[in-house]
Parts: structure tokens; C-alpha cells; sequence
């Protein structure tokens, strides 16, 4: 069996406060931008099978290949932008990104004028917040992972708000 894991600082109040503030925005506002990394161990297994008494081996490298990062803002209705590259996200790279996005988004209250965005460091930055308001969206910070465990964006997807 495997085991689940679950972050011993998560509040169950400030998600069902998150749930409660991000329902009040309809869904074709929102824009979600996330960020994820992946290396050749995405395939590394955790269990394995061997004879009754032998512990499973399993012989592999120590040290990290090529790292890949994957850069996706994505709408209710479709990938608005998304990019793919070597290394990591450093916060010049979010904000060129999030330059770019702003290209694809509208000004509030339209289609597309929320960015919903984690609470990774790279997302704190005077100068993507400035570019942001200056395009006239909304930018929310945090708690996305919060409503990804909580199955909040299934909810917030399936229903017009």
C-alpha cells in the first residue's frame, strides 16, 4: 500500500476560506498559473516485487539528471500559454512569463483579468504585481495547492459562479 502524505501545517479554516472568497469570482475570469519540474526519476517506483524474505533492490544513479520545469497558465475553456524548459523557476522567468500571459488576458471585469497563482516564492514580486495592475487584472496569490488537494477547482469548474 502506499503511503499518503498530508502537510501537518495545512488549516482547514484558511482553505474553506480560500473556497469561500475564490467562488465569488465567475469561472471564465480566472486564469491558474502553477509551476512543475520533473526529472528522468518521474518513473522511479517506491514498492517493488521480490521472493518472500528478500527485501526488492533496485539499482539506479544518486545524483540528478537534466532538470525540466513546466510553466502552464490554464482558463476554464484552455491552455492560455505554457512553456517547457531546462532548469529551474527563478523569478525572471516568472515574470517574463507572466509578461507574456498578460498578452492573452483581458482587463477586469472580462474574460480572463484573474491570475490565480500559488504561493511560491518566484510569485512575490513588486514588479509582476506593477505589470499586473498596470494590465488592469487581478492578480490572487496562494492557497492554489490548498484547493488542488480540497477538490476545490473541480467545484469551482463545474459550476458558473
Amino acid at each position: 500500500m502506499t503511503v499518503r502524505y498530508k502537510a501537518e501545517e495545512r488549516n482547514q479554516d484558511s482553505r474553506d476560506e480560500y473556497a469561500h472568497y475564490i467562488s465569488k469570482f465567475q469561472t471564465l475570469k480566472l486564469v491558474f498559473v502553477d509551476e512543475s519540474g520533473c526529472d528522468k526519476r518521474v518513473g522511479f517506483r517506491r514498492t517493488g516485487w521480490s521472493p518472500l524474505g528478500v527485501a526488492p533492490i533496485q539499482i539506479l544513479k544518486f545524483h540528478r539528471d537534466k532538470r525540466y520545469q513546466i510553466l502552464p497558465a490554464y482558463a476554464r475553456d484552455a491552455i492560455v500559454l505554457s512553456r517547457i524548459f531546462q532548469g529551474s523557476t527563478d523569478a525572471l522567468v516568472s515574470e517574463d512569463f507572466n509578461e507574456q500571459l498578460l498578452q492573452h488576458c483581458g482587463k477586469w471585469p472580462g474574460p480572463k483579468s484573474v491570475l490565480v497563482m500559488d504561493n511560491a516564492s518566484v510569485h512575490h514580486s513588486d514588479h509582476i504585481y506593477n505589470i499586473c495592475v498596470n494590465a488592469g487584472v487581478i492578480v490572487l496569490i496562494g492557497a492554489l495547492m490548498l484547493a488542488r488537494e480540497s477538490r476545490v477547482l473541480r467545484a469551482i469548474f463545474d459550476t458558473q459562479v
